[in-house]
């Protein structure tokens, strides 16, 4: 059986790879990942463009709320259905570090509240099932790949989770 302390030092590391993803790239989009764009623009033009630009979730956060970037807010759109005050829905996404954060507080702390266990795995479970169904189902023209930071978060909620629900059976 897995011991408390190997059990808590995986938590807290799940939640120091949350914080972390959160200011990796969470998707990167160049003119390699680029599907045909379907505008009236002169095709020489377009095959001797290049471009390559990297968002992390701080990135959108930042840059969606000030409504500066367009990319970056379609991105944004694509995970919110109803896109109506996106400027302040985006800053929900601090909530992810926050999480990452009293992830990593309770767990080297050595906390063993059933109420703590509950709600981390809740949490997690949640965020990742909604993230990779988004991941999933997401209909876009634009192709792009999902960065490290992504991963990162979603498989660390993935992996809280499971801690979780070991450190609630064990109770």
């Amino acid at each position: 059986m897995v011991g408390k302390g190997l059990l808590n030092f995986l938590g807290g590391t799940l939640g120091v790879a949350i914080i972390i993803g959160f200011f990796l790239p969470w998707i990167s989009l160049s003119t390699d990942n680029v599907l045909p764009i379907p505008l009236k623009i002169n095709q020489k033009l377009l095959q001797n463009a290049q471009f390559s630009f990297e968002i992390s979730g701080f990135d959108i956060v930042n840059t969606a709320a000030k409504s500066q970037v367009k990319p970056i807010i379609s991105f944004a759109k694509m995970f919110v259905k109803n896109a109506e005050k996106l400027d302040q829905k985006v800053y929900l996404l601090y909530l992810i570090p926050i999480f990452g954060f009293i992830v990593t507080f309770f767990s080297f702390k050595g906390v063993e509240n059933l109420v703590y266990h509950f709600l981390a795995l809740l949490i997690s479970g949640g965020i990742f099932g909604w993230g990779m169904y988004q991941i999933l189902t997401q209909k876009s023209t634009l192709q792009f790949e999902i960065g490290i930071g992504l991963w990162m978060i979603l498989f660390s909620m993935f992996l809280i989770f499971l801690v979780s629900f070991v450190n609630m059976v064990k109770k």
